[in-house]
């Protein structure tokens, strides 16, 4: 009898396992995404700041933490409002919290939304800026009329996980010829600059150990349930 009971705990977690991996060889699941190399350009009038990214020189270049062939993004201008700091060591660091400000980006294009482009709408919630650095956080979400997948160089990226809400932090990094730090053009609200960005997304899905660790600790508390009944 409990040969028979392990045995189907057994057949369980393998299904949950098996569900957990990508459907068909040459397809990846993309749970994380990472872009590096991106380029931008920055005017704040007045505590309106916005941000153009500058194509061709924008690419994921990254899916689940494993480098893969550069692929071409493109972001819509980014505009933030109000982005006066708030000090947290005065002459060096602070922090804004913006209006909603939402926006796109595409892999490898914006529009039309849909194949063979995925679309991507995120709001910035959050800015951390420290000398010459900006950190800007909030979330992000597949359009809803975009695609879900997207194919390059033999595989298919599979991006169904962020129909959910996931995570994103956007970096912009500068350093002024003059010496002028982006904290002090933050902090008046006036002023121009540029340079290069990141942007990393996390999907809101749980990890497939865990899925696997509550498949079967949820068989396992039927199997008890039914034992003591």
């Amino acid at each position: 009898m409990r040969r028979r009971i392990l045995a189907k705990l057994g057949l369980a977690a393998f299904l949950v396992v098996a569900t957990a991996l990508p459907a068909r060889a040459g397809t990846t699941a993309a749970n994380k995404v990472d872009g590096v190399n991106f380029q931008y350009t920055a005017t704040d009038t007045n505590g309106v700041l916005t941000i153009g990214f500058t194509n061709p020189f924008n690419f994921v270049t990254q899916v689940n933490n494993g480098l893969v062939p550069q692929i071409p993004a493109e972001f819509a201008q980014l505009t933030l409002s109000p982005t006066q700091l708030t000090d947290d060591i005065p002459g060096l660091s602070g922090h804004f919290v913006p209006n909603l400000n939402s926006t796109k980006y595409g892999i490898t294009s914006l529009s039309p939304p849909g194949a063979p482009n995925v679309v991507f709408d995120y709001s910035i919630s959050f800015g951390q800026v420290s000398a010459n650095g900006l950190t800007l956080t909030g979330t992000i979400a597949l359009d809803p009329a975009s695609a879900l997948t997207f194919t390059a160089n033999g595989t298919t990226y599979d991006f169904s996980a962020f129909e959910n809400f996931g995570s994103f932090t956007l970096s912009l990094g500068t350093q002024d010829p003059t010496g002028v730090l982006l904290y002090n053009t933050l902090k008046n609200g006036n002023g121009s600059f540029s340079g290069s960005a990141q942007f990393d997304q996390v999907a809101a899905v749980p990890e497939p150990s865990s899925m696997v660790l509550a498949g079967v600790c949820g068989l396992a508390t039927v199997w008890v349930r039914r034992r003591r009944a």
